[in-house]
């Protein structure tokens, strides 16, 4: 073989390979062109959008935004007048037409198509975007730089800027512009950048979710604008066009609460030598691995919090000082996230998941007694000792002083784990001891529970007694006398007043005054029998029946003097069976000997707060929910706000006449940034507010 042969065979060989590469790359499912196209400008405000696949489309593949559509897409700004008129679908499935879709006057559009489904099964191999104007012209600055990948493969990267650094806005930080990455080396330009402040940042592969953010995945990338290498975002303003907009991608791996630690910990004292971990949280798997975690430090000799945040091997530092913090530390032995959801998983988690597979669970370490934090009850009142007597319990409580009674009586730093399902809006919590791995959390009789009480009500007072005991049906007391919430209250002859401690599984959760005029200071007998005895006489006497008769059964139970009865010295457990498919049922028991007791008149005593309070909520910080608390001395016109830190309102959770009483409500801040929020409180001529924390 001559030379020009051996050349013209290797420019043969050349030739197939990239043919072969070519027609792998045009293999890819991808969009080839959509309408209005990029740029277009005088866009009709009602006009059939247009977007072309490469391939025909899987119809059957749902996303999260929009809901149940076959398309994950985003787009910016949300400001489209009412419903498209209709979709349809080109006959080979590759053209998707969304008719009369209403757009805003002069105005300027971003859509993402970011993931479509293709019938072999093959996701979009990246994002298309596409923007575009209702007005006369769009922007001509323009933002350009290099994407850095860890594994040299940028393409299919997509650049974006945001109006704020996402990590000290209390706002959502939606997506204003953007442009897909198609270069092997990394150059981009984000065309059409209106004047602004921007915040640049760069992700591979993601999705939209349902309250259209951005949500990474396993194998994210993602990186932001960091010109000094600060690990703080940067900001750049536009115009001038900006150029060498560089960005280095940082993977976004799963890791557990102790590696993210690892990440941040030298950081946070370089922010000062004295800081000390408080608080974290993060949205981990059943095996313990999140892909994000916050941290919360304090610092003693600055005398300010400071977050950091980690998602995968991406660190960040929040410039939002906490305005709010205690400042007890996390212990340096606390056990990592995946030996906890071990025992979480073992001790209910696990069967959570079975029966709702779409749960999320938040996990917080740091200390369940908040110096801002009152209680777990979530009812409008405590039926202490049935229909006959009812407490407001929450009037007057506060948390348990820190940190001297935290020494006395021992509370340990904790895990508290949340499951959750917001399709069902139904939960499960464990608490478990951060050091020792010891579930807190499960359910007690009332001698174990009263037995922790009993230690805070010895701080208030020496010579206290027991005068009752309750455990309210949301608590779930179960067959054998267990509930996972009692009550306490006891009696001090030497300060003449009450006390209330409330104890969840064995943590003493919260304590306080208990001003609500009770009949009389007669404690209780002290030999009476635990709950878990006088409850099989209940059961035995028709709370089994009522069990087996009747659908979704809750119990409450109380041990006190029988004081609206025949004998009003005699000690009771008074048990009460709830249904919604039968009328209550109260089974009383004499709490010495288990006989059953009969013989009630019909006296009521009622007790009501007697003053307007706006109670700590429950849990703060939190996710995804929190139980916001109030008390009304009389029937008023409540209003209930939720505003941001810049003062804008972004809830009405309560917006009308009420009865007074107790009142409770559960807040899920869905759609709003993490961050600090205020709860305003307004009946007649009190207003008050408190500060709480959303955590993501």
């Amino acid at each position: 073989m001559n030379y020009n042969q051996l050349r013209e065979s290797y420019f043969c060989i050349i030739l197939i390979v990239i043919l072969a590469f070519t027609s792998q790359a045009l293999g890819q499912f991808s969009v080839v062109s959509s309408i209005p196209a990029n740029g277009t400008t005088e866009v009709d405000t009602a006009v059939t959008m247009t977007i072309v696949f490469n391939a025909p489309i899987d119809t059957s593949a749902r996303f999260l935004f929009p809901e149940n559509f076959f398309l994950n897409i985003y787009f910016y700004p949300d400001s489209l007048v009412g419903e498209p008129d209709s979709i349809t679908m080109s006959p080979d499935l590759t053209t998707v037409y969304v008719h009369n879709l209403h757009f805003t006057e002069n105005t300027t559009y971003i859509f993402i198509i970011i993931n479509a489904v293709n019938q072999t099964g093959d996701s979009l191999s990246a994002p298309y975007s596409t923007v575009f104007t209702t007005g006369n012209s769009l922007p001509t600055n323009t933002i350009s730089g290099t994407i850095d990948h860890p594994e040299n493969k940028p393409e299919g990267t997509f650049v974006f800027l945001l109006e704020a650094n996402p990590f000290e806005s209390e706002e959502d930080t939606p997506i204003i512009t953007g442009t897909t990455v198609t270069s092997p080396t990394g150059e981009y330009t984000i065309p059409y950048v209106a004047a602004g402040t921007y915040w640049p940042a760069a992700i591979k592969k993601f999705f939209i979710d349902d309250n259209m953010e951005i949500e990474f995945q396993e194998g994210s990338t993602l990186g932001l604008y960091d010109s000094n290498g600060d690990n703080n975002p940067d900001s750049i303003v536009v115009p001038p066009s900006k150029t060498d907009v560089n960005i280095t991608l940082t993977q976004i791996a799963p890791k557990t609460a102790r590696q993210a630690y690892s990440l941040v910990e030298t950081a946070a004292q370089s922010w000062a030598v004295d800081a000390e971990l408080i608080q974290l949280g993060g949205d981990p798997q059943a095996d313990g691995f999140s892909l994000f975690w916050n941290f919360l430090f304090y610092s003693p000799s600055v005398k300010e919090c400071k977050t950091w945040y980690t998602m995968g091997d991406f660190v960040v530092e929040s410039q939002f000082v906490e305005p709010f913090c205690d400042t007890l530390t996390i212990p340096t032995n606390w056990l990592d996230s995946d030996q906890i959801m071990t025992t979480a998983e073992n001790n209910g988690g696990s069967d959570f998941r079975e029966e709702y597979p779409q749960s999320e669970i938040f996990a917080y370490l740091g200390y369940l007694i908040f110096n801002d934090t009152e209680a777990l009850s979530n009812t409008s009142e405590i039926n202490m000792v049935g229909s006959k007597l009812k407490w407001k319990n929450q009037n007057s409580i506060k948390p348990i002083e820190l940190p001297e009674s935290m020494n006395a009586i021992a509370v340990p730093a904790v895990w508290y784990i949340e499951y959750h399902d917001n399709d069902y809006f139904d939960n499960f919590s464990i608490v478990i001891d951060a050091v020792t791995g010891e579930v807190l959390s499960e359910p007690t009789t009332a001698a174990i529970a009263e037995e922790k009480a009993l230690a805070v009500a010895q701080e208030w007072s020496n010579d206290v007694e027991l005068w009752a005991i309750y455990a309210p049906e949301w608590a779930g007391l179960d067959s054998l006398g267990n509930s996972t919430e009692w009550f306490c209250f006891y009696y001090s002859p030497s300060v003449d007043s009450f006390h209330i401690v409330a104890v969840y599984g064995t943590l003493p959760l919260m304590e306080g005054p208990f001003d609500e005029n009770p009949p009389d200071t007669t404690t209780l007998e002290d030999n009476w029998i635990d709950s878990d005895d006088a409850i099989f006489y209940a059961e035995e006497n028709g709370g089994n029946d009522y069990r087996k008769s009747n659908q979704n059964v809750f119990v409450s139970a109380s041990l006190s003097r029988w004081w609206d009865g025949n004998n009003p010295l005699l000690t009771v457990w008074r048990f009460y069976y709830y249904s919604m498919t039968a009328e209550m049922l109260e089974i009383i028991v004499d709490a010495v000997n288990g006989a059953l007791v009969t013989g009630i008149d019909n006296q009521a005593i009622h007790f009501l707060p007697d003053q307007f309070e706006l109670l700590p909520n429950y849990p703060n910080p939190f996710n995804p929910s929190t139980a916001i608390q109030f008390t009304i001395p009389k029937s008023i016109e409540v209003k209930l706000f939720i505003y941001n830190m810049l003062g804008q309102k972004v809830a009405t959770l309560v917006n009308e006449y009420l009865p007074a009483g107790y009142h409770k409500i559960s807040w899920y801040p869905d759609g709003l940034a993490a961050g600090v929020y205020i709860i305003s409180l307004q009946a007649g001529e009190f207003r008050d507010e408190r500060m709480i924390h959303l955590m993501k």
